[in-house]
């Protein structure tokens, strides 16, 4: 997603607009908005089934045609999901081996 970001944000500076006048004429607040920019789909975590629809959003409003983006940001989402689903899944075997060294003492 990040070069979807750098593409927002290249878009939104040639438009003119800054991160708070877009914030107003989106109602999407300045910290998701920055966070799209920068392509931090850590700042969505406990809200994924609302980002694809502020991607959406913000594409329309900078003029973009979310269609020409779809298959990149899907792809970079499906890539993080994983990623943190691994990461998830990592963290629970250490706490099952820790728990189970315990339970031998």
């Amino acid at each position: 997603m990040q070069n979807l970001g750098q593409v927002f944000k290249q878009r939104r500076t040639e438009l003119g607009y800054s991160l708070k006048a877009m914030s107003e004429k989106t109602k999407v607040p300045v910290a998701k908005l920055e966070a799209i920019e920068n392509g931090d789909f850590k700042y969505f975590e406990n809200d994924m089934s609302y980002l694809k629809f502020y991607v959406r959003y913000y594409s329309n409003a900078l003029h973009l045609n979310y269609e020409d983006f779809k298959d990149e940001f899907e792809n970079s989402l499906e890539q993080f999901s994983n990623t943190t689903k691994m990461l998830k899944q990592v963290e629970f075997e250490e706490i099952n081996s820790r728990i189970n060294t315990y339970k031998k003492t």
